[in-house]
């Protein structure tokens, strides 16, 4: 897992800027897409490929079989922990399971994919 931190200081100010952007291959044979996460200390925002919901939603022991995310690229934005931004394939407005979706960002946040 790559972890890139750049850190911006506000000179003479209290104020301090944090981007941390993580990107993790998740395709067990190393090939395809790669996942990617910015955080800048109020946002998250989620980018993930077809690629890397199908991996998500086929992993041993902890696959969802019908699921609604497989094979569909995700944008998910968080602003303090709410979700206030998201697409699926480059569409607004589609339903999918809200149980599904979190634990699909509960996964990515807590790194266990």
């Amino acid at each position: 897992m790559l972890i890139s931190f750049i850190v911006l200081y506000k000179v003479l100010s209290i104020n301090i800027n944090i981007t941390i952007t993580i990107s993790s291959t998740i395709n067990s044979k190393g090939k395809g897409k790669t996942m990617k996460i910015i955080y800048d200390g109020h946002s998250i925002k989620m980018f993930a490929s077809k690629k890397d919901t199908y991996a998500w939603a086929h992993k041993p022991g902890a696959a969802w079989p019908c699921s609604q995310l497989s094979g569909k690229s995700l944008f998910v934005e968080l602003w303090y922990g709410d979700l206030v931004n998201i697409t699926v394939n480059n569409k607004y407005g589609v339903d999918i399971d809200s149980n599904e979706l979190h634990a699909f960002i509960e996964d990515i946040a807590m790194g266990i994919v």
